[in-house]
């Protein structure tokens, strides 16, 4: 855990100083891009590798947990999530920005509702771990055809792996809920989606800005809990 807030605090600060020395009046120097991609392609096999070295657990055990620390961090990420969105719905200069608004409005409502039901003891219905998913999706859509409407728009490598890392994480925590889950593929794209985000953030957009804050905060918590050490009962929860 405190490794992966090392890695993303680096990742940060390598894409901040990327994009305040990258470029001079001509364009992009070249080579500036090299450091911060390197790094992110050894961090990313890294996050495999360690990944792959986990035992597998598929049941929603793996999730549940009554501890406040689970509650206020999901709690945190719902509510970044839904300010995010607000400020979206408020500004509505677009389209976009209305579906992206609303959808956020409903996935932070699921991750409040999922931290609270799993600080309770009760199992959380799917539909609360799917409708993120489908909200991720949405935005990924949306945001791509934006970043792609102009040639200029050249730089959106980052905040397109944060949202693709984060979508296919939550989707994994999802097959949990049906005590499916797959704990090594979906700990390398919580950790990749930790990563990526907190690389986005460096160079996001005000209306982004919080909603890769959750992202990483959620993923984060969700992380915790698969990576906490659990009794070994049965040969079911193994490979």
């Amino acid at each position: 855990m405190i490794m992966t807030i090392i890695l993303a605090g680096l990742g940060f600060f390598l894409r901040r100083t990327q994009l305040q020395t990258a470029f001079d009046a001509i364009g992009v120097i070249p080579g500036s891009k090299m450091t911060l991609i390197w790094v992110s392609v050894f961090v990313v096999l890294l996050f495999a590798a360690m990944s792959f070295l986990l035992r597998n657990r598929k049941k929603y055990q793996s999730l549940a947990s009554t501890r406040p620390l689970p509650l206020a961090g999901g709690c945190v990420a719902g509510i970044l999530l839904a300010v995010d969105s607000v400020l979206l719905l408020i500004a509505n200069s677009q389209k976009v920005d209305l579906v992206i608004g609303l959808g956020g409005v409903a996935a932070a409502v699921c991750w409040i509702g999922v931290s609270v039901l799993r600080y309770r003891g009760a199992k959380a219905h799917a539909a609360l771990y799917l409708v993120p998913v489908v909200f991720f999706v949405v935005e990924l859509v949306c945001r791509f055809r934006f970043w792609t409407r102009d040639p200029v728009i050249l730089d959106y490598c980052f905040d397109l792996l944060a949202l693709i890392s984060s979508m296919c994480g939550l989707l994994h925590l999802s097959a949990y809920c049906f005590d499916q889950g797959a704990r090594r593929i979906t700990v390398f794209f919580a950790l990749c989606g930790i990563y990526f985000s907190a690389v986005a953030m460096a160079g996001a957009s005000a209306e982004m800005l919080l909603g890769y804050l959750a992202a990483a905060i959620w993923l984060l918590v969700q992380l915790w809990l698969l990576l906490r050490p659990m009794p070994r009962k049965s040969r079911g929860e193994e490979e």
